[in-house]
């Protein structure tokens, strides 16, 4: 239900969707985790699964890719990771942080159980001393948001993620409007109301 909801609110070209596992053992044989990040991916009752379930890119959604010293926008991941209810709350901040830290793609992150989601989104700039890791700028997160949704500045935001809204003049620009989305609801938990 969670991952279907998000497709249907990103609503991306069908090129862009691959619905593939992301195996666990990925983060310990290409990163250099520390032993609480392994304990983390070891526990199956944090995290059951990974899903890749997009991948937006100059080939699959035809937006051009955005690259400087300082940024590199070449292909965004689309990641869910399903975690358990007793999990969800003591968990949720170090599964996220865990999966934008080593990914160095711009990602954007669905975590759910079986009655809940969270979604979060960061900004990265490359590491000036490893051009080859990322340095989490800023992490933002929607609240929990309860199955099924019945909340209107909810559905606002998730209505606004769609594909055909977004700014597509190239990588960074779609992706921007994404951060925008979360900024929108943040501002809403404030004064009630969702703007983009």
């Amino acid at each position: 239900m969670a991952i279907s909801l998000l497709q249907k609110s990103l609503n991306l070209p069908n090129a862009c969707w691959v619905n593939q596992k992301l195996p666990k053992t990925f983060f310990k044989r290409n990163f250099d985790l520390t032993l609480s990040e392994r304990k983390l991916l070891d526990d199956f009752s944090i995290i059951q699964q990974m899903d890749v379930v997009a991948l937006i890119n100059s080939e699959t959604a035809n937006i051009p890719s955005f690259t400087t010293e300082t940024y590199s926008y070449e292909e965004i991941i689309v990641l869910a990771i399903q975690t358990t209810n007793e999990q969800f709350d003591r968990q949720k901040n170090k599964i996220i942080e865990l999966v934008q830290k080593y990914l160095p793609n711009p990602t954007l992150l669905l975590l759910y159980d079986n009655q809940q989601i969270i979604l979060n989104i960061a900004e990265k700039r490359i590491n000036n001393n490893d051009i080859t890791k990322r340095v989490l700028e800023k992490l933002y997160y929607t609240p929990n948001i309860a199955l099924p949704i019945n909340e209107v500045t909810t559905t606002s935001f998730l209505k606004s993620l769609a594909f055909e809204k977004a700014n597509k003049l190239n990588l960074q620009n779609y992706y921007q409007h994404l951060i925008q989305c979360f900024i929108g609801l943040q501002t809403a938990q404030i004064n009630g109301t969702f703007v983009a």
